[in-house]
């Protein structure tokens, strides 16, 4: 099989995850396969009207999360591993366990938002958040 023939495989196998709402594969596939610009093959999903919120912003990806890493108490949050990874390395670490050894960052999940800021997005998953101060809310 050639390349590019692999390539339109697993582009299809991602369309069809999307199109049946389940974006996780392709979260995964780009942690570890290099194919940065696969994105750029995809259709983007529609926003709904639904307006969703978040308590934090990964803020390597602009997702909106519930739950992830916190580095610095609170300076920067990261909604997954690879994401930790990148703030780990951005902080000084080689590894991202070596940053955890020594205590740069912790895991953690949040049960309600901020009456003072809060994250929104028209994404389900949360990509694309914005931040809301209680003010505007």
């Amino acid at each position: 099989m050639k390349k590019q023939q692999l390539i339109d495989l697993v582009i299809e196998e991602i369309k069809k995850d999307i199109a049946s709402g389940d974006v996780t594969a392709l979260d995964e596939l780009l942690q570890f396969v290099p194919l940065p610009s696969l994105k750029a093959y995809l259709p983007e999903p529609e926003p709904s009207n639904t307006v969703y919120k978040f308590p934090r912003r990964c803020d390597v990806t602009g997702k909106g999360m519930w739950e992830g890493y916190c580095f610095g108490d609170g300076q920067d949050y990261a909604i997954d591993k690879a994401g930790a990874t990148t703030l780990a390395m951005q902080y000084g670490y080689e590894t991202l366990e070596e940053a955890f050894e020594d205590g740069a960052y912790y895991f953690t999940a949040w049960e309600e938002l901020d009456e003072d800021e809060w994250f929104e997005s028209m994404h389900e998953d949360g990509r694309n958040a914005y931040a809301v101060s209680g003010d505007e809310g």
